[in-house]
């Protein structure tokens, strides 16, 4: 690899999953290619389906496209772990965003086959990392960014009025010639179509349902939540969750209301 001196075989991988959650997620589509320290030596691909063994959500499905019929004829993790691991032993690790979701998910994936993978003594090349490490993504780098200047951070006063002025400039840069309402910008960041709240703790699924987002019942509607396991919301309402979430889990366990998505969203 160009810039990349290797000293052992590095695997790159990428995983489509069931969930957003590392702890309920389940692998439908795979591609590893793994790349030797020898320039002669080819470069090795392995791609494919694998039925989950789970239903995918529809919301899922229209993330990435792949469906349970897609999957429904597939073999299963289980069928390849063995493959798996003897594809990736000994080899260190690239990918984006894989030290917080692919290896984890990887690694759960071998657990319910009763194999352990320890990627700890593996070099991870996380490429999301290292370009949050090359384009910071703080105040101080958005005002170079969009105002070609420096200022002074960390004093409120400063960082407030930089703020503003970078708002300005990124809003000329991107929407030329259109004077946007404090709505139209908000939009721009919090999906209405897709996410009940501002925290994105709660989606639309296909029937218009609230579904959570996050932990362990991810991906399950909040009226399945609280039938099923209402101390859940209970959990929520004593926790550090915003004050919308914690309304909209007050008011679907005391007054059985739950967030209804407006026609056209």
């Amino acid at each position: 690899m160009k810039n990349l001196k290797l000293e052992r075989p590095i695997v790159f991988l990428d995983f489509e999953t069931t969930s957003t959650d590392v702890s309920v997620a389940r692998i439908v589509q795979y591609a590893l290619i793994k790349i030797f320290p020898q320039p002669e030596e080819p470069q090795r691909i392995s791609e494919g389906f694998l039925n989950p063994g789970v239903p995918i959500p529809p919301e899922t499905s229209k993330i990435h496209g792949i469906t349970d019929d897609m999957v429904k004829d597939a073999l299963t993790f289980k069928d390849l772990a063995e493959r798996f691991s003897q594809f990736i032993d000994n080899c260190d690790f690239g990918g984006f965003n894989i030290l917080n979701y692919d290896l984890p998910v990887l690694k759960n994936e071998f657990q319910r086959c009763g194999i352990k993978f320890d990627y700890s003594r593996s070099n991870v090349v996380d490429v999301m990392a290292l370009f949050y490490h090359f384009n910071p993504r703080d105040l101080s780098a958005a005002y170079q960014q969009y105002c070609q200047k420096t200022f002074e951070a960390h004093d409120a006063l400063n960082d407030t009025k930089a703020t503003i002025e970078v708002l300005e400039y990124m809003l000329d840069y991107h929407q030329p010639f259109i004077e946007l309402t404090v709505d139209e910008v908000e939009k721009i960041t919090f999906d209405q179509q897709k996410y009940v709240d501002r925290g994105k703790k709660f989606s639309w699924d296909a029937n218009g349902e609230a579904c959570f987002t996050f932990g362990k019942h991810a991906n399950k509607s909040l009226r399945w939540v609280k039938e099923h396991a209402f101390d859940y919301l209970r959990w929520i309402l004593s926790g550090s969750f915003s004050d919308e979430v914690k309304k909209i889990c007050k008011s679907a366990l005391y007054d059985n209301e739950f967030p209804q998505k407006k026609q056209g969203d």
